[in-house]
This record gives structure tokens, sequence and C-alpha cells, in this order.
């Protein structure tokens, strides 16, 4: 059996769809073109396949035949040419040319073809428009990444793809924590390694957690806790105890790596690793808010602060409208714009009642600042 492909409209395509060619009726061309299908039928289909369109009745009373309409450009499922009667024809295009649609080199092969073609055409010019309109932020997160220029060459030798890391927004980082701690008498600096601090958290009289995973329960060189875990299948615990040291690796607040010694619930394992006592966070029973308002004005907006650890130093800030950098909980921007304040002053909540022995309101009390660092300048 041979299958064989012929042009449409060719002589051998009219002989195998049962027509008669035009070219075998020796008639003038109105006769030919009358003749040309034997059957209105196959007419229809024929001109189905070379249109897209739907068949509508004839507003003629001589016939009954139908007439194939053309669907607009405003079709629901498109058309691959445009309606000159349209009002986006005429107010778009007064011309009446640049619209215009030239016949394809396809259109023998059927509208299918042409539309394909003339989708990935059009695609093809959206795609290089949104390129273009999403070129500045690739740009600037390219510029602004976080990565140094030389942590950049590092990751694309490692792979030529991670160069699209850093035209996302993802390039930019989340910014850098820094943490200090100190007690009564002493003298700390908070500084960011790179930009300003953002936001800040701080915690004075006997605050809960450290800056840094206890020795007893860092991770070893292999990256693994140092205790085992004993006991699986017991009938209480069945998912298992620690034994020797903690055993459960998680990670703090600060996200630094650090294991634990069971869960946050005993007895429910879906509750993660137990970090209460290395996360920072306030001592409910001995606290004073003073020095999340201290550490808010002298810290905001710079690159580094310092602080005095003495309950009645004095610290003195300009208020910051951009922050928020105000001078106590019941303070409003119109009272003043100088603020002027001690770790120790009674315009802030605070509680000593269950302070550990040695500490109180103006003794031994120990001061935990927390500073997220952002670059909030771009260089070009």
């Amino acid at each position: 059996m041979v299958i064989k492909a012929v042009r449409r409209g060719s002589k051998a395509h009219h002989e195998a769809m049962g027509e008669v060619s035009p070219d075998d009726v020796d008639q003038d061309e109105e006769t030919r073109d009358s003749l040309a299908f034997l059957s209105y039928k196959k007419a229809r289909v024929m001109g189905a396949q070379k249109h897209v369109g739907k068949l509508v009745a004839s507003s003629t009373t001589s016939t009954s035949r139908d007439t194939l309409v053309p669907f607009t450009l405003s079709a629901p499922f498109g058309a691959h040419n445009f309606d000159r009667t349209s009002c986006c024809f005429k107010v778009c295009c007064p011309c009446r040319n640049c619209m215009d649609q030239k016949e394809s080199v396809l259109e023998p092969y059927g509208v299918g073809l042409v539309l394909y073609f003339k989708f990935l055409k059009f695609m093809t010019v959206v795609f290089l428009l949104m390129s273009i309109a999403v070129a500045p932020s690739i740009a600037f997160y390219w510029l602004g990444s976080s990565y140094s220029a030389a942590d950049k060459s590092l990751l694309m030798t490692e792979s030529p793809l991670n160069a699209l890391f850093f035209t996302t927004i993802g390039s930019l980082g989340s910014g850098t924590s820094s943490c200090i701690e100190g007690t009564s008498g002493e003298m700390i600096d908070l500084k960011c390694p790179s930009g300003v601090f953002k936001s800040v958290e701080a915690h004075w009289g006997a605050p809960k957690g450290a800056c840094n995973c206890p020795p007893a329960q860092q991770v070893n060189e292999q990256g693994s806790c140092s205790g085992v875990l004993t006991g699986l299948g017991d009938v209480v615990t069945p998912w298992g105890q620690c034994g020797g040291g903690p055993c459960r690796l998680s990670e703090t607040t600060l996200k630094e790596s650090c294991c634990a010694y069971d869960f946050n619930d005993p007895m429910d394992p879906t509750s993660g690793p137990d970090l209460s006592d290395v996360n920072i966070a306030a001592n409910p029973g001995c606290f004073s808010n003073s020095a999340q308002f201290i550490a808010a004005g002298m810290c905001l907006g710079h690159q580094n602060c310092t602080f005095h650890l003495d309950a009645n130093h004095t610290y003195t800030w300009e208020y910051n409208a951009k922050y928020d950098t105000g001078c106590s909980d019941g303070w409003e921007a119109g009272d003043g714009s100088t603020c002027v304040q001690t770790l120790a002053s009674p315009d802030f909540k605070s509680n000593y009642t269950g302070c550990p022995a040695g500490v109180n309101e103006f003794n031994g009390q120990s001061l935990t600042v927390v500073g997220l660092c952002v670059d909030e300048e771009l260089t070009i």
C-alpha cells in the first residue's frame, strides 16, 4: 500500500475527494467554479477546512443553502485575520494596511498549521516584551545581592546556572543577625557587619537564652549531636529518648545548629525539639521593657550602638518617625522629639518578683540585644 501526500487544491486532491477538477472542465471561469464540487455537502466541508467561521442560514428566499461567515478577531477562540469593520481596526489602524494579514505560504495545507505558526510568532513577541519589562528588576536583584563578588564568582564556578539565582528576589537575602549580651557594670557595643539595624529585640533583667548555643549542646565535627537515641519502641516513648547528652538536632531562632534534650512536649514527637533554654526571650518574672525602647532609639537606622549596663545610666536619642522610636509606652510623637530615659525608669512595665538570687531592680541584671542588619542603599 502506497500513501501519497497531495497538495490542497491540486488535481490529485480533487480526484481524491471525488470532485471534478476545474482543469478538467472545458467551460468559462464562472461555469468552472460552479462545477468545482459536484456535492454541496463536500463544498461546505472544504470551505470549513479553509476558513474559521460558522454556517448561517442565507437571508435570501431563493436558496436554502447556508453561508459561511468567518469569525472576527473578537471571537472567544480568536481568529487568524482582522475584521476590517471592527472599531479596533478603524481606531488602531487608520491606514488600513498595517493590520492586514498576508496570505501564508502554508495556507494550502490547512488553517490549523497556519494558526499554529502564527501563535508561535505571537508568543515570541509577548515573551520578548515581558523580558524587557522585567529587565530593571533583574538588574536590581543582581546589583543588590547580599552576596559578595567573590561569593558570586565561586557559586557560578560551581554551576553557571547559579547565576539565575542572583536575578531573583532571593538574592537580596533576609538580613544578618547580630547579637550581644552582658551583665551589670559592663559596656557592650552592638555592630552591623554591613548595612544598618532595621529591627531590634532587647531584654533587661534575667532574660532567657543566649546568643550562642551552649558548648554542651553544640554539634560535633560530623554535624551531629553528642547524645545517643535510646529506648526506641518503648511503650511510653516509642520514638526514643536521649542518652549521654542531647540528641535532637534543630536550629535556634538565630539560625544556629543546636542539639536539644527532648521535644517541646515530651509526649508529642511532632512538637519539635525543645530549645527554650537556648532561644532568647524575656523572663516574665524578672524583666523591664525599658531595654526595648532604649535599644530601638539607640540602634535602629544606625550601624552600631553602645550600651552602658548601669540601671541609672541616661540614654538620649532623637525620635525617628521611620522606625517609630518612641520614648515609652504612653509616649506620643507630639510630646517632643528628644527622648531621655534610663533602664530603671518607672515609665516602663517591669516585674522583678521572680528574679534569681542577687538580681533586683538596680543590681545584677543582664542585657541581651539582637538586631537585624540590612542594606538600605543600592550602590551601582
